[in-house]
């Protein structure tokens, strides 16, 4: 195990162990019983204030052990490279105990990726992702929202080990079926749908399906193999698909949400009569509002609409004023530039796409999101899924911040981002 040294010829010929034991650190032992057990019986350790080293037989003088080979050594290069141990929950603080409880937090601490269409890294958690899967009926393949809606439906769920199950017929039924998801032809003017032409930006050659503030592609990926190459389909309804799909994965976790008969400090949804006397209320995370519009920063869209159009109005009257500028240069032959070298002004970014404005709430010192059930659901889901609840009657609800509720809290922030547009 070690390389014995004894009176005599130096049996140590290693250029590699002659070099670290000439230059072996100065770690004083601290274990000498585990370091004395790794020597053999003619060896021993010195526990002297010392550094590690071993005792050779006769009268020759102790020799450093090299640091391969020295126990602690090693054990100290360990202490930087293992593992952090988990915390055990006698040891979570209160800041963990948050960040913890915090679906803001945990989106983003999702892996980042980059998107097909806007190439931009984010967390996977602000991405739609769609899978290549095939139509047993007609052998052809499909994009399909798979993996963001793995447990949706338990008779559609593929099978967990076997890769050949993906393509089950109940799977095939639930996605390629006139089900649910296909809207009617009396129901697609009311449809979200909508392809935007080939002359689209960024990506001029593909097609881009703009849905709200989601888009997705129609392109062939670059690590699609050739067999699937010119066979993948698109299907025409695939936003209302998401959408549907989105809706029914939320709805189920926000009615197991709303059942819960706990109350008091532990409760996960409280009633709120009236919003003003939202800070009364401990521990809040996010409002929901069933009705109409609802009171809450809909004077602040107005206001913040009124200044987007009156500075585009102010932009067209620039615009219009350089036109007349280069009419009448145009006109006078003594310029020395053409009009046609004359720039025109073009509107900035943030006024032809402006940023998606989400609803908030004032509660103490801080801003709560506020989420409108009747948008996000639709009027009858909404009723049914506080149909069955003690919720019924209620215009305004609370959810605590709880690891309980930080599920379907992020399922709620997906579904709004997804069908929320600029003012």
């Amino acid at each position: 195990m070690i390389v014995s040294i004894h009176s005599g010829p130096l049996l140590c010929r290693s250029r590699l162990l002659v070099q670290q034991c000439r230059t072996a650190p100065r770690v004083w032992t601290q274990h000498f019983n585990l370091s004395a057990r790794l020597f053999n019986d003619k060896d021993s350790a010195q526990d002297d204030g010392l550094p590690t080293q071993r005792v050779r037989l006769g009268n020759n003088a102790p020799l450093p052990l090299p640091p391969l080979l020295n126990t602690v050594v090693k054990a100290a290069r360990r202490r930087w490279t293992r593992p952090k141990p988990l915390p055990t929950p006698a040891d979570i603080t209160p800041f963990r105990e948050r960040i913890n409880n915090n679906p803001y937090a945990h989106a983003l601490a999702m892996p980042v990726r980059q998107c097909s269409v806007t190439q931009q890294n984010l967390p996977s958690f602000f991405m739609r992702n769609l899978t290549i899967k095939r139509d047993p009926s007609t052998d052809t393949e499909w994009f399909l929202p798979i993996t963001d809606f793995g447990k949706i439906n338990r008779e559609a769920r593929p099978a967990k080990c076997a890769i050949s199950h993906l393509n089950s017929q109940k799977l095939a039924n639930f996605l390629f079926g006139e089900g649910g998801t296909k809207p009617h032809l009396s129901e697609k003017k009311k449809r979200l749908s909508k392809t935007l032409g080939k002359n689209t930006t960024p990506q001029s050659r593909n097609s881009i399906m703009r849905v709200a503030q989601a888009m997705v592609v129609n392109m062939r990926p670059k690590w699609m193999p050739r067999m699937f190459k010119g066979q993948v389909k698109w299907r025409p309804d695939l936003a209302d698909l998401y959408l549907d799909l989105s809706r029914a994965h939320a709805r189920r976790t926000l009615a197991l949400t709303l059942k819960n008969k706990k109350k008091g400090p532990d409760a996960w949804a409280v009633a709120v009569e009236d919003p003003q006397t939202l800070a009364e209320h401990d521990n809040v995370a996010c409002m929901l509002y069933v009705g109409g519009p609802g009171p809450s920063d809909f004077a602040e869209q107005v206001n913040e609409a009124n200044k987007m159009i009156a500075f585009i109005e102010k932009g067209v009257m620039i615009v219009a004023e350089m036109f007349d500028r280069a009419r009448r240069r145009d006109e006078d032959k003594t310029d020395t530039f053409p009009p046609e070298q004359i720039g025109l002004s073009r509107l900035q970014e943030k006024v032809k796409y402006p940023p998606v404005q989400y609803p908030t709430m004032p509660y103490r010192d801080r801003k709560v999101a506020l989420y409108h059930l009747w948008d996000l659901f639709g009027e009858d889901m909404a009723k049914e899924i506080l149909a069955e609840t003690r919720f019924r009657n209620a215009k305004w609800i609370a959810l605590t911040e709880s690891k309980w509720t930080r599920n379907v809290q992020m399922q709620l922030m997906r579904l709004q981002g997804y069908i929320q547009t600029p003012i």
